[in-house]
């Protein structure tokens, strides 16, 4: 009989090349909470009930997600807007959000981890004058 507060479990299994994971918390002596975790690149298609198990899709074209789920909905692509300076650096995948960097002639002035959330354009030099500083770039 268990006794304590909260116990977790954490169970990986498989089903029709699926991989999942089911964490099961224990919290209280009759009560029992399950989650099913699906791995990056997918999404929760249907909730389990008493007749059926929980089951998954693939995120669609540009959705991601990027971490273990159950969730039902995949999370948008980044778009890297010119209007911004940006260009895409990487690709947004099944698995991992679009990176952006800035344009030829920018620099980033919103760095959010490896990705750049807007550039802004270089001055141009004119004849007499120098660069005084230089714009940086964070990769």
């Amino acid at each position: 009989m268990f006794s304590g507060s909260k116990l977790t479990f954490h169970l990986r299994g498989s089903s029709n090349q699926t991989f999942y994971f089911i964490v099961l918390t224990f919290e209280k002596q009759d009560c029992v909470k399950l989650i099913i975790l699906f791995p990056p690149g997918s999404r929760v298609k249907t909730d389990c009930s008493e007749f059926r198990s929980t089951s998954c899709l693939s995120c669609p074209h540009g959705t991601f997600m990027d971490k273990l789920t159950g969730l039902k909905e995949c999370f948008p692509c980044t778009n890297c807007d010119e209007d911004l300076g940006l260009k895409v650096k990487t690709s947004c995948t099944t698995t991992s959000d679009t990176v952006c960097e800035p344009l030829e002639g920018f620099y980033c002035i919103d760095p959010i981890g490896n990705n750049c959330a807007a550039a802004r354009k270089h001055r141009i030099c004119h004849p007499g004058q120098y660069i005084n500083q230089t714009g940086w770039y964070f990769w």
